[in-house]
């Protein structure tokens, strides 16, 4: 088995106490690189530009543009899983795509749960062995398909 990659990372919310959650969980993660900490999603926006980003810890309630707003107007989304006070927008969240919902406060174990999914969904999405067709059916990856 391949080795996992380090995935770099960037929390977006726009209160400090859940900024300071987030980062302490991501610091206990050895997969994880944290590279910065945005207060909006406009921040946000701007370091996607700059660095390479594999994961986004998103608020969903933010001033100027929702997290669920911000990911729709990504061309290319990098993987990402919603961190919000709010269990009302679930669904939205899964129709975007979000990796995992979390709901504040955020245990450990449910943060170590949805950076598993994570891990596993860019393995999926970067092998490289052979070639293979994803077959995606409701928004997942439901297998690999040998093209040989």
């Amino acid at each position: 088995m391949a080795k996992t990659k380090m995935l770099n990372c960037i929390i977006i919310d726009d209160e400090p106490l859940s900024q300071d959650v987030i980062r302490d969980f991501v610091e206990t993660c050895p997969e994880l690189e944290l590279i910065g900490v945005c207060n909006d999603a406009l921040e946000a926006g701007q370091l996607l530009k700059q660095k390479d980003i594999d994961l986004l810890f998103l608020d969903i309630n933010m001033p100027k543009l929702s997290g669920i707003g911000f990911v729709k107007s990504l061309k290319e989304p990098p993987l990402f899983i919603l961190v919000t006070a709010y269990p009302e927008f679930a669904l939205q969240g899964f129709e975007v795509d979000a990796v995992d919902y979390l709901l504040k406060p955020v245990s450990f174990e449910r943060f170590r749960t949805a950076v598993n999914r994570a891990l596993e969904r860019f393995s999926s999405s970067t092998e490289s062995t052979g070639q293979h067709l994803m077959v995606r059916a409701n928004k997942r990856i439901t297998g690999l398909i040998s093209t040989k």
